[in-house]
């Protein structure tokens, strides 16, 4: 099976050099916090319905910057 993009997500500056998802389920939604060289840290909403990040709009947006 071939890994495919699903996604593409923009927020940081830097380069991504983690990432991190609260605990959840498969069926449940959930929070993923990414952290960039750019010394912020973006909290994502993920959302288990429709397998991907979700934003207000209709782009996905962080729902926090720290």
């Amino acid at each position: 099976v071939a890994a495919r993009i699903v996604q593409i997500i923009f927020g940081h500056y830097g380069v991504v050099t983690c990432l991190s998802r609260s605990e959840c389920n498969i069926t449940a939604d959930c929070f993923i916090a990414s952290g960039s060289a750019d010394c912020t840290v973006l909290l994502w909403h993920w959302n288990a319905r429709t397998q991907s990040i979700v934003g207000e709009t209709d782009t996905p947006t962080p729902r926090a910057t720290l």
